[in-house]
């Protein structure tokens, strides 16, 4: 009987420790410092214009950095973005999260429509990683990409 229960018991940690270094895995995925490269909407490109990339300290549209202790920043073309992020592997959810309001705001509503549009999609989107130096973000009509910067 005692066999049994060793065996038992040895059974459930090995599953146990499986399925924890496989989050550890998803979050090591997606762990770094990510560029926007591109924006679609409904299928149609946004163009990002030298005004977007311009605002922003990587000359960038937009960034976003995730920690292993579960932590994001970001910036879009005006303002910063920061709170607590939970990722699956596939499924990018955020929450805690809050951001700037000064940096934009007599800039005209096209920049502040697009950074809505890229902070908007934090609130849930679905991933998927083409390499380990790009990853697309989904969401109900939005398409983001991003490479990763090394």
């Amino acid at each position: 009987m005692k066999i049994a229960s060793l065996r038992y018991l040895a059974g459930t940690l090995a599953l146990f420790l499986t399925v924890g270094a496989c989050g550890a895995t998803d979050l090591a995925q997606i762990e770094g410092l990510w560029l926007l490269d591109s924006v679609a909407v409904e299928g149609v490109f946004l163009d990002f214009g030298p005004d977007l990339s311009a605002r922003n300290d990587l000359g960038v549209p937009a960034w976003f950095a995730f920690t292993e202790g579960g932590r994001f920043e970001g910036n879009g073309p005006c303002n910063a973005v920061s709170g607590d992020f939970e990722f699956d592997g596939t499924r990018l959810t955020t929450f805690d999260a809050f951001h700037t309001l000064a940096g934009c705001l007599s800039e005209g509503d096209s920049i502040n429509r697009f950074e809505a549009l890229v902070f908007d999609s934090l609130a849930g989107a679905d991933v998927h990683f083409s390499t380990n130096e790009r990853m697309q973000w989904q969401t109900d009509h939005v398409t983001l990409t991003f490479r990763r910067q090394t």
